[in-house]
């Protein structure tokens, strides 16, 4: 992108010197000899369709119309320039021209990948080596079927000079992906390898960061698209030498502090990521609002995971994720509702007095803490809440969004006599468990043949009898009738040989 940029300028300041080499005449006679001269210093062909004017007033200068620049599948016009310069600097060499004022107008440029407009460029007071003011009006849409769409008013400082590296400083943006101030610096990179297939799916426009090194910094005071609140943030990236790295750190994550930090090895096949963050004091409350989640939770969250993944698609990095994840959900209370009811059915099937009845809505907690183990689809999950320990193993489809994953949970004696409990004879005990379904909404419930297998090997055949008569008689006293059915169909499958 930058190198098409560069070309196009160079085209405008060819067209300008060969026009003031002839200034005692009329341009338009030298037009073709303009667009030869331009075409080979810049590769492109260049036509300029319209009339070339001089601007004797001062700033000197000279207006061109309808230009057209092409190679390859690559399209450029302008519809108009305008460029004024001092008058010494007809008679200098180009490193030391003063340009009083540059502007393109509606500005087209077209190629394979994408579709940049320009509907207003402005430069002023440029000389090389020197910070000059621009301001500008961009928008660009990518050409792939789900295209990235951005629009954006930029203004700031640039400096074009040694080793042909373009600086820009205090340069405000403000897109529909990002508000803020940003400054850094751009140059063509010495590149190792030839360009690189890409496809309509890349996420990454893979040749134009291997064609270019780009350091950037911005303070960001607005992220409209972000899917979660991030903004006032700092944003920092480079790319050198076919390297990203980039580093994103706000306060404002969930009134917690997050530290996003992203490498990409971009010369490997595929691409090789590695994604580490780190959040602290997140408001369990805020995040729950926002993930619209119903259960009521009120703690400070420190999460901290790193993963790795591969490819420049969605579906790729998604089906590609390994790594751990790790959360301490601090000292706080939250909502076991869901928990109650799984252990609830399973304490049923003792027939004694169930305790689980008496579990609260809302538990106060001191400790919780939890992990998550991934590679590819395979999943692993464990986690403590004060004296209750689970763990499973199974399918996690990110690009499906589902879960199927088989594992337990125990209610260990509370260490303090003072925590949740189950029937003695399940306290202590794994208790097999299952969850599928939708990644965000899965359903959990007890492992039926699983939990009558543990009752089978602790329970004779009289105590077994006995409490196929107990457990009959709750069911028809005290479950609800919606899990009537569910739990004689358990009740029913007890005492076999062969489930």
């Amino acid at each position: 992108m930058f190198k098409r940029i560069f070309a196009l300028l160079l085209v405008v300041v060819l067209v300008a010197l060969a026009v003031a080499a002839y200034y005692l005449r009329d341009p338009n006679q030298f037009k073709q000899d303009l667009q030869d001269l331009a075409a080979e210093q810049s590769g492109y062909k260049v036509t300029i369709n319209g009339d070339i004017h001089w601007r004797w007033a001062l700033p000197f200068g000279v207006s061109a119309e309808d230009i057209a620049a092409t190679a390859d599948n690559e399209t450029i016009s302008v519809d108009r320039l305008t460029l004024g310069i001092s008058f010494g600097s007809v008679f200098a060499a180009f490193d030391d021209w003063r340009i009083n004022t540059l502007r393109l107008q509606d500005v087209y440029w077209e190629d394979s990948e994408s579709i940049i407009r320009v509907s207003d460029f402005h430069l002023q007071d440029f000389r090389t080596g020197a910070s000059s003011p621009f301001a500008m009006q961009l928008g660009y849409e990518g050409t792939d079927p789900d295209p990235i769409i951005v629009t954006a008013d930029i203004a700031g400082r640039l400096n074009y000079g040694d080793n042909e590296v373009l600086r820009f400083a205090d340069t405000k943006v403000s897109s529909n992906l990002a508000v803020g101030t940003c400054q850094g610096a751009v140059n063509e990179a010495q590149r190792a390898t030839g360009p690189r297939q890409e496809r309509p799916e890349d996420l990454l426009p893979l040749n134009d960061l291997l064609d270019y090194d780009l350091t950037l910094s911005c303070d960001l005071a607005d992220i409209p698209e972000s899917p979660v609140p991030l903004a006032p943030a700092s944003l920092k990236i480079a790319n050198q030498q076919g390297n990203t790295h980039i580093q994103l750190s706000t306060n404002n994550f969930w009134a917690g502090a997050l530290t996003l930090e992203t490498q990409i090895d971009l010369a490997a096949q595929p691409l090789r990521w590695t994604v580490k963050t780190d959040a602290a004091g997140i408001d369990s409350a805020e995040f729950a609002d926002w993930a619209k989640v119903k259960q009521n939770w009120q703690a400070k969250l420190d999460i901290d995971s790193t993963l790795t993944l591969r490819g420049n698609s969605e579906d790729e990095l998604l089906s590609s994720i390994a790594g751990t994840a790790n959360l301490d959900g601090g000292t706080g209370s939250i909502d076991i509702s869901a928990l109650r009811s799984v252990l609830n059915a399973a304490a049923l099937i003792s027939g004694k007095d169930n305790p689980v009845k008496g579990w609260p809505e809302e538990l106060g907690y001191q400790e919780f803490t939890a992990q998550w183990r991934a590679q590819g689809k395979a999943s692993e999950v464990e986690f403590t809440l004060d004296n209750i320990q689970g763990e499973a193993s199974g399918a996690v489809d990110f690009v499906e969004q589902t879960i199927d994953v088989d594992g337990w949970l125990r209610v260990y004696e509370p260490t303090n006599r003072v925590g949740l409990r189950l029937p003695e004879e399940l306290m202590n005990t794994k208790l097999p468990m299952n969850c599928q379904g939708l990644l965000v909404e899965p359903k959990c419930r007890p492992d039926k043949s699983g939990l009558l297998n543990f009752l089978r090997r602790t329970l004779t055949s009289e105590k077994a009898e006995t409490l196929r008569n107990t457990v009959e008689k709750t069911i028809e006293e005290k479950v609800p009738d919606k899990l009537k059915d569910s739990l004689r169909g358990l009740l029913g499958q007890f005492g076999k040989k062969d489930d």
